[in-house]
């Protein structure tokens, strides 16, 4: 069903992946994936442009509006994560090590060793000194390494906890029970969604990752908080 006051009907074009491209700080052709991670983010976006239009404009039950914010939380933290992966691999600063892991070996599998009332077991594993490679690096570990390096400074001090705090969300892509004993329906809000969107345009329109500031209000416009979206994440316990 429509919101009263959005007309049914007709076409809706969103921005195009072209536009989105050229406002990103990427270089296309560095040896660091640009021209992939560009494209991405460009696709992602326009698809986060089509999510906030579904929910500024659609009456769904609870449910259904709990999976798209789902779906929007889960692509936004996909776009800040190729944002701070490329800027980490062109400050040189992605996770890379010289030790390979060669080999995995149980000792004494079958038993086990006692200390206290806590049972212990002794795994040992044999690592070869290789040509320096780039390591697994996990969004957390991105987010923390660019705060404590200060390679992006945001005028809003909270924005890597925030960042932090959505971060966990991510991983509501798997559908099995966790520990936490909550449904989807309980894991995510509207205030979720905000709190995305805020964290966002700080990122995007951070002169690191933003190609021109004077296209920011209307490309980016489906990020924009409202007055009333501001109130609402400012008095949200999240």
């Amino acid at each position: 069903m429509i919101r009263e006051g959005h007309r049914p009907g007709g076409t809706w074009n969103p921005k195009s992946v072209n536009d989105f491209e050229s406002m990103l700080n990427i270089l296309p052709y560095s040896p660091n994936n640009g021209y992939l991670t560009r494209k991405n983010i460009a696709y992602n976006l326009q698809y986060l442009e089509y999510l906030q239009k579904q929910l500024d404009e659609m009456i769904f039950s609870e449910v259904l509006q709990k999976m798209v914010i789902k779906s929007y939380i889960i692509t936004g933290m996909s776009i800040v994560e190729a944002l701070f992966a490329y800027l980490l691999r062109y400050k040189n600063e992605f996770a890379t090590s010289e030790w390979k892991s060669v080999h995995k070996n149980n000792f004494n599998n079958e038993k086990e060793m006692q200390v206290g009332e806590a049972h212990f077991r002794i795994q040992t594993e044999v690592f070869k000194r290789v040509e320096r490679y780039e390591c697994d690096m996990s969004l957390d570990a991105m987010i923390k390494k660019i705060k404590d390096k200060k390679i992006i400074g945001f005028n809003n001090k909270t924005m890597f906890d925030v960042l932090s705090y959505l971060r966990k969300f991510r991983n509501k892509v798997h559908l099995y029970a966790s520990d936490s004993g909550q449904t989807e329906y309980y894991s995510f809000s509207i205030e979720q969604q905000l709190a995305m969107k805020y964290s966002l345009i700080m990122v995007l329109s951070h002169p690191i990752f933003c190609a021109d500031s004077t296209l920011i209000d209307t490309l980016y416009d489906f990020l924009k908080l409202s007055q009333e979206d501001v109130k609402r994440l400012q008095s949200a316990h999240l």
